[in-house]
């Protein structure tokens, strides 16, 4: 019995001939190999070394300002640990406005450019590749021209005596210029039109993975047009409308066109 008990041990596989015949006999399928160590060229952090000086580039670059930022708002200016400077922002109502506002403008843009990014993505996504690659080439012309140059463009576009405004005023849609910059308004179709590249090439990639047979086949069971694109394509498009959240950060960050 000590004997099946060791056998049993070593190799489990082999217990019911031990028991049988009394004796341990262990195939050599089920023996116990030592794992061989990879070779030193062959370790994972070695084969990764052509990323280590983009890690110090970003980690010299953002993650030590950052840091240093951080460690400034919490201490005073003896050295102390104190919450001073967090309380200041709640007390303040210049702070808390400015936070309110830039909430707003991100989150707007964000939703702005859900809105307007999906349809020019579901757009692309069901397109020939000849036509999916011009297009986005189009939509992609933006990340192409200066962001100075761009923001100048849209203020000459929609300023008081600009292309937007002389157009209203040639339809009779309004007597007088309409201020178009230097307000919400503004703000808005700038950061817009810089934003839903990333949102529509983020929901584009989503949608390419998309079954078409899917759609078809809910079509050929009874469902309307609109009754399969909203019950199977929205549903599964919807991973590609969480990725442009990205925008809500990113839009809390601009400065240039909110000035």
């Amino acid at each position: 019995m000590a004997e099946w008990r060791r056998c049993c041990r070593v190799s489990p596989t082999s217990c019911g001939s031990t028991l049988a015949t009394g004796r341990c006999s262990i195939s050599s399928t089920s023996r116990v190999i030592p794992s061989a160590r990879r070779p030193l060229g062959q370790s994972a952090w070695i084969q990764a070394w052509p990323i280590y000086p983009l890690l110090l580039l970003l980690g010299a670059l953002f993650v030590y300002p950052v840091a240093q930022i951080l460690v400034l708002s919490a201490v005073d200016a003896a050295g102390n640990l104190t919450a001073a400077n967090y309380g200041r922002i709640a007390t303040t109502p210049v702070y808390l406005q400015t936070l309110v506002i830039t909430f707003e403008i991100a989150g707007w843009t964000t939703a702005f450019a859900l809105l307007a990014g999906y349809p020019v993505a579901y757009l692309l996504a069901n397109s020939s590749m000849r036509t999916r690659d011009s297009l986005t080439l189009l939509v992609l012309m933006p990340f192409w021209t200066s962001f100075l140059v761009r923001t100048f463009a849209w203020m000459i576009l929609l300023g008081r005596n600009g292309a937007v405004n002389r157009l209203l005023l040639a339809l009779g849609v309004t007597d007088a210029p309409v201020s178009l910059i230097y307000n919400f308004t503004g703000v808005m179709i700038g950061m817009v039109h810089a934003m839903m590249p990333l949102g529509i090439m983020a929901m584009l990639s989503v949608m390419q993975n998309i079954d078409s047979n899917l759609v078809k086949a809910a079509r050929t069971l009874g469902a309307r047009g609109g009754q399969a694109f909203w019950r199977i394509y929205f549903h599964l498009s919807l991973p590609g409308l969480a990725a442009p959240g990205h925008d809500l950060v990113t839009g809390g960050g601009e400065h240039c066109r909110p000035l």
